[in-house]
């Protein structure tokens, strides 16, 4: 990593990261303030920016307010994380018009991915069948809305797992899932390693 430099590291990425010289880092995890996640099925970015100087004061905002309740502190997160964002963002991985008729049924997979979602009923929600609104879906965003309901709830498991000491049993639960064997194997096939081993990992990356 460079000094003065800012970076965008996909949620869920073991780094190892080293620097000769003092430095200090900072760091912000974008899960808790956005609704549209996983980010990357909407956007794509560029991993480094050389524009801290505009980026700094915006993450020193998000740090100050953060433990706020107060509406105006949380307006004013919400800002500095989309503009702390737009110095990431490459292009949008999608089409515009194609978008606009689906904010509903996302809006509902990310108030409710611990529930059972039903496509059928998603589908109906906004007054499609669930056979055009599953090939439209994907049409527009690139995966099945199937699969944006598993990335929602296992970006959700990361941020667990990363910032919890939540049983692994209690974090499948969280997310949606009623057995957390099953859970495991899906997070398993996700990431390449279990639950277990990915917090194991995280820790060990932090010593």
């Amino acid at each position: 990593m460079k000094s003065k430099h800012a970076y965008y590291i996909p949620q869920g990425t073991l780094l190892a990261a080293k620097c000769d010289d003092y430095m200090a880092q900072y760091f912000i995890d974008f899960l808790p303030y956005s609704e549209l996640i996983p980010l990357d099925n909407f956007f794509s970015f560029n991993h480094e920016s050389d524009n801290f100087e505009l980026i700094c004061p915006l993450i020193k905002t998000v740090i100050q307010h953060k433990k706020s309740t107060n509406e105006c502190d949380l307006f004013k997160i919400t800002t500095s994380v989309n503009a702390i964002l737009a110095h990431f963002v490459k292009d949008l991985n999608l089409s515009h018009d194609k978008f606009k008729p689906f904010l509903q049924a996302i809006t509902q997979i990310n108030a409710n991915y611990k529930s059972e979602l039903s496509i059928s009923h998603l589908a109906s929600s906004i007054g499609y069948n669930g056979e055009y609104f599953s090939r439209a879906f994907k049409t527009a965003f690139g995966i099945s809305p199937q699969t944006y309901i598993i990335n929602k709830r296992l970006s959700v498991a990361k941020h667990l797992l990363l910032t919890t000491d939540l049983p692994v049993s209690t974090i499948a639960t969280e997310c949606g899932y009623s057995d957390p064997l099953y859970f495991t194997k899906a997070f398993t096939k996700h990431m390449g390693m279990s639950p277990t081993l990915f917090k194991l990992a995280t820790k060990t990356e932090d010593l």
